[in-house]
């Protein structure tokens, strides 16, 4: 599945503060909860219950649990920030983004392979500096509810395959899910349609594979053998018309209409300007909201 508009987004991280910082402020802010104080009211908002609840709030945060979740979280929204900010962009060049998806998805997958060390020493270090206790990560694990045979695994091999590569494995699916190796062809592909620098995107093999192999139904075998000498034309025309000097993709199909209107030259490219306003989602600027 391909990028498409929704009310979900990617948003990006850059500028805030890091999970770990968060939690080690949290941490130290929330200690002061325990400290006695002259009670400034009573009943259920009162300044005890409140720091009641902070207390608990605090107990919780102090596991190695959640600083490993925290730390899992600030790698992968750190390399994954990058390509966030530009999917959010309203304009964004698709081949830069497709670019930008390909590295994502391999240090992603680079983190699967070599990030464990290191983050589990990263987790280590937080821990023992902030007063966390670090489970013994030889000892044996415990699944009471669903463990059913006799042999257990080690602590650390369960915080590395439940925890670790669980959560690596869904960022990555989410990436192939939306960028398909079929999707991300057809928006490169599309590419060739760009207007902007005098059409210097435009590769007349690349629009008739767009052609032949994304749009058989909206083609006859007639049309596409028909295309390619038709695209030879326009290469050489278009580029060169000062009507089409400085467009947009929109503004290609406005004058690709007016010229039609005006049975200027461009309409001896008949299938050229169906090709363009059938694929015209395609090649505009999208701004990648999911």
């Amino acid at each position: 599945m391909g990028p498409r508009a929704g009310n979900r987004r990617y948003h990006s991280t850059r500028g805030k503060q890091s999970s770990a910082q968060c939690l080690g402020s949290s941490i130290r802010i929330g200690r002061f909860s325990d400290q006695p104080s002259v009670p400034l009211s009573r009943g259920p908002g009162s300044n005890q219950s409140i720091r009641g609840k902070a207390a608990g709030a605090v107990r919780l945060m102090m596991t190695f649990d959640l600083v490993l979740i925290l730390h899992l979280m600030k790698e992968l929204m750190g390399i994954t920030d990058l390509l966030c900010r530009k999917l959010q962009q309203k304009s964004q060049d698709i081949i830069n983004a497709m670019a930008d998806v390909a590295t994502t998805k391999r240090l992603i997958q680079d983190l699967r392979d070599n990030g464990w060390s290191k983050l589990l020493k990263d987790v280590t270090v937080f821990c023992t500096k902030q007063g966390i206790t670090v489970p013994d990560m030889n000892g044996s694990y415990a699944d009471y509810i669903r463990s059913r045979s006799g042999s257990e695994a080690t602590v650390e091999h369960h915080y590395r395959y439940n925890v670790f590569i669980v959560a690596v494995d869904q960022q990555m699916q989410e990436l192939n899910c939306r960028f398909s190796e079929q999707a991300t062809e057809l928006l490169i592909l599309s590419t060739s349609l760009d207007p902007r620098g005098s059409f210097s995107s435009l590769k007349i093999d690349d629009l008739c594979t767009l052609a032949s192999k994304f749009y058989p139904a909206d083609f006859s075998n007639q049309e596409i053998d028909n295309l390619r000498c038709q695209l030879r034309h326009y290469q050489l025309d278009v580029p060169t018309n000062p009507k089409f000097q400085d467009l947009t993709s929109g503004d290609l199909c406005r004058r690709l209409v007016d010229a039609k209107k005006q049975r200027s030259t461009i309409c001896l490219f008949p299938i050229i300007y169906h090709f363009v306003f059938r694929t015209n989602k395609l090649y505009s600027p999208i701004p990648f909201i999911f």
